[in-house]
Formats: C-alpha cells, sequence, structure tokens
C-alpha cells in the first residue's frame, strides 16, 4: 500500500484526548467523523498553535450552521468535491458548454435505508457543486422542496433559465446517479453508474 510510506496516526474517540495533548505536528488531517463531529474537530485543530498550519481535509457536509463557514475563508480546509475530476462528469460539462440547456435533472439512488445522516446533507451535497460548476453560477436564491423524508427527497430551483431537479432515494438495491439533459431539440441522457476506477462520493 502507498499509505505504508507515510507516518500516519489514526485518531479515535479513544485516543482523541491523547491527541489534543501531545503537540506533535501534522501536515494533514482527514475528518471522517460523524457530521455533526465535523466542525467540532477542526476547531480542535485550529486552537491548537502546532496544527494551526496543518491542511485539513474534511469529508462532507462541512456544518449545517452558515455561521462557521467564516473558518473556510480564513484556513487551509478541503471540504470534498471528488465528483468534479469524475471524466464521465467531465463529458457532461463539455456537452452542457456546447448546448443551451433548458433542464437538467440528476436522480441518485442507493441502497443506504439505515444510514443515520439526513438525506438533504448526505446526498444533495455532491449534485449542487456540480451543478453550479456546470452553470458557474454559485448563488442560489431559492429552492424548492417537493419531497423530503428519511430516505427520499425531490427538489428544484432555476438557475439562468435552467430548470433544476433534483431527486433522491435510499430504497433502491443498486447505486445508481442519473442525469438527463434537455435543450430546445434534444434530450440527452447519461448514467453516472459508479467505477470504482472513478473519483466517487
Amino acid at each position: 500500500s502507498k499509505l505504508q510510506n507515510y507516518n500516519i496516526d489514526i485518531i479515535t474517540r479513544n485516543n482523541y484526548n491523547e491527541f489534543l495533548k501531545n503537540n506533535k505536528i501534522y501536515n494533514l488531517f482527514i475528518i471522517t467523523t460523524p457530521e455533526n463531529k465535523h466542525i467540532d474537530n477542526i476547531k480542535d485543530i485550529l486552537i491548537n498553535k502546532c496544527l494551526e498550519n496543518s491542511l485539513i481535509f474534511c469529508e462532507k457536509p462541512f456544518s449545517k450552521d452558515i455561521n462557521s463557514f467564516d473558518i473556510l475563508k480564513k484556513n487551509k480546509i478541503y471540504i470534498s468535491d471528488i465528483c468534479l475530476y469524475n471524466s464521465k462528469y467531465l463529458y457532461i460539462k463539455d456537452i452542457c458548454k456546447k448546448n443551451i440547456i433548458t433542464e437538467l435533472s440528476i436522480k441518485t439512488y442507493n441502497n443506504s435505508i439505515s444510514q443515520k445522516d439526513d438525506i438533504l446533507y448526505d446526498l444533495l451535497y455532491h449534485d449542487l457543486y456540480m451543478v453550479m460548476n456546470i452553470t458557474n453560477i454559485y448563488d442560489i436564491n431559492e429552492i424548492q422542496i417537493n419531497y423530503y423524508d428519511d430516505n427520499e427527497l425531490n427538489l428544484s430551483f432555476k438557475i439562468n433559465n435552467i430548470n433544476i431537479n433534483l431527486f433522491y432515494s435510499r430504497k433502491e438495491i443498486y447505486k445508481t446517479k442519473e442525469v438527463k439533459l434537455k435543450t430546445e431539440n434534444t434530450i440527452f441522457d447519461y448514467d453516472l453508474n459508479y467505477d470504482k476506477n472513478e473519483p466517487d462520493a
């Protein structure tokens, strides 16, 4: 394994307090704790003077509290945007550049009913940054939630005359992501099926 070439410490709840006291310098942190712990973990790292220059990779979502986002502006924190490097997504983005898109629909299915994280924060995140990246618009003023429960979510909004519709279900057997693009004359259907050789959420 390539990881054997690095000096890696695995920090868990069992040795967390010891980690905070040991004053060891780390170059990089990867935070994969439950989402309700993310912001506290980051604050614990940043408050330690030995760690203040460390790079931090944090699994999504960073925080549900909008007031916490100032931390992102002032520190070296990366929140996953891994889907932007998927070759299938890059192909879809190229299609969008070459056509006037009137509608963009993304449907995400998986089998994760046992998942404890809120479906809104667990599955919506990646599609939002993909939509923003495709449209180059990063300010969404209004989102209509059409349906929302523990295992399904459907919402819609509009960006620059493009109707966006996003749907999620945790009730399916297979993990798939389907993308549909509409222009004035054509419908493009794409399957962003998960591939072990591609960056994947």
